[in-house]
């Protein structure tokens, strides 16, 4: 049912749960809490996952490419555009292809999908008649930290799954959310022990800090590093794709 905090101080959390006051050494939360209840523990604010959005649509008419027929999918990716516009992408399977574009929320997608799909035709990578296909637009939220960007321990609280922002770059929410919810409850588990508790649980920081940071910057902090490595590798690249545009699992 629903839970109220009351009050925290040195003894522990004093909730009401259905109507019911209880105390508790200390919480562990997995799903976000109403901001009345964030605010009386002290738990920090967080965006969620709108700090960039991602969108897609296929190309209008038949054979939109340069050298269509080509064998093997090829990928095409320019980063720091600049402006609204941050990163753009080009999926192209044989005769067929989809654009991609990164920005921010608030930004005019059509217009930078437009902007995008010119690009690559002043480039000659799209034939001169090649427009996005608006019809087929979608545009999603596009999750680049979470966790990394927020204190996940709190006033006799910790931040677990949804609740801490533990998701990926790619979609695979339920890894970083079960292994954050593994560390909390084998922090928690020492920390109700413990002479001070609050002070135990900043144990729970350095261990995902030091096993889940790097999984959750997600490959777009390394993509200058990665992708010439990746992209060698025609598996791993569609593997990449399907992970980063349609939220599959990069391991088969």
């Amino acid at each position: 049912g629903p839970l109220e905090a009351e009050d925290v101080d040195e003894r522990g959390a004093h909730l009401r749960v259905q109507g019911q006051r209880i105390s508790v050494k200390l919480l562990a939360v997995a799903d976000p809490l109403p901001d009345e209840t964030a605010a009386i523990l002290d738990v920090p604010r967080f965006p969620g996952r709108g700090s960039s959005v991602q969108a897609t649509a296929g190309l209008t008419g038949p054979n939109p490419l340069f050298g269509s027929g080509a064998d093997t999918n090829a990928q095409l990716l320019a980063l720091d555009l600049g402006g609204a516009l941050q990163w753009g992408w080009l999926l192209r399977r044989r005769d067929e292809a989809q654009v991609c574009i990164q920005c921010q929320p608030d930004a005019d997608v059509p217009a930078l999908m437009e902007e995008w799909t010119a690009l690559l035709r002043r480039q000659q990578i799209l034939v001169p008649d090649a427009q996005p296909d608006l019809r087929t637009l979608r545009v999603s939220d596009l999750p680049l930290a979470g966790a990394l960007m927020r204190d996940v321990v709190a006033r006799r609280t910790l931040l677990f799954g949804p609740a801490g922002g533990f998701y990926s770059a790619c979609g695979e929410d339920v890894y970083p959310a079960c292994w954050s919810a593994k560390y909390a409850a084998e922090i928690a588990a020492r920390a109700v022990k413990a002479d001070h508790p609050q002070d135990a649980l900043g144990a729970y920081r350095g261990r995902w800090g030091s096993t889940l940071g790097d999984y959750l910057r997600g490959p777009q902090q390394n993509l200058r590093f990665l992708l010439p490595l990746l992209y060698k590798n025609p598996v791993m690249t569609e593997r990449l794709a399907e992970a980063i545009f349609l939220g599959r699992s990069l391991v088969k």
